[in-house]
């Protein structure tokens, strides 16, 4: 993912949840948000208590290889993706289909300006 699609930063990240819409699942929580018709931008959130630094980095790349396709479909959004440990043994399949969960959820939501899931 080159630099234009990176979310950087604690105020873009809390920016996302101000003003998102959610969608989760057992595997992974996504926060979805506007940006304005630029192009995606996809922050990660890998908290510690997810493994050591060899955990949390296999757990980057691989949401990075899941969303890098849907990139174009992404564009006007900023995305931020939550996961746990889990996701760095869990089988491709069922991360792919657990982030499609999560997107239409999010989207249908931000659609219907309910905005967080419940």
């Amino acid at each position: 993912m080159n630099r234009r699609h990176r979310l950087r930063g604690g105020p873009a990240f809390a920016a996302v949840r101000a003003r998102r819409a959610s969608g989760s699942t057992g595997l992974l929580r996504l926060a979805l948000a506007p940006n304005g018709g630029r192009p995606a931008r996809i922050g990660f959130v890998v908290p510690r208590r997810t493994g050591d630094a060899v955990i949390r980095n296999r757990v980057r790349r691989r949401l990075r290889a899941l969303l890098r396709p849907l990139l174009p479909d992404l564009a006007g959004y900023d995305v931020v993706v939550g996961a746990g440990a889990e996701v760095s043994v869990a089988p491709w399949s069922g991360l792919t289909r657990d982030l499609g969960v999560c997107l239409a959820g999010a989207r249908l939501r931000l659609e219907a300006g309910s905005g967080r899931s419940r």
